[in-house]
């Protein structure tokens, strides 16, 4: 059994990100080959680590612990949030990708 070092660089918070894209290819190969376990995994991330928030600059940034990709793992990952009613939006600070939640009721 292989240990990760949990060294929370925050008072405690902690994040999971799990997604799929909505256009994500379904591959119909067995996810048991590693054809088909690759296939499996075009269009989905997911990582976990600590998170902080610099108000100032209205960033989160997600200090990941672990990847579903090795080599992104350990890299900070930093969004720029903005809150308008019942939306949050994240982008990233070049401005090339835009997530947009909202607030279910």
């Amino acid at each position: 059994m292989s240990r990760i070092a949990m060294e929370p660089r925050t008072s405690g918070r902690w994040v999971f990100v799990g997604r799929k894209m909505a256009d994500r290819p379904s591959s119909g190969a067995d996810a048991q080959t590693i054809v088909g376990g690759c296939e499996a995994l075009l269009g989905s991330t997911a990582y976990f680590g600590a998170f902080s928030v610099d108000p100032e600059e209205q960033s989160v940034t997600h200090h990941r612990i672990d990847h579903i990709v090795p080599n992104q793992a350990t890299i900070d990952a930093t969004r720029l949030y903005h809150f308008e009613g019942d939306r949050l939006t994240l982008t990233l600070p070049n401005g090339s990708v835009r997530l947009v939640w909202r607030r279910l009721r």
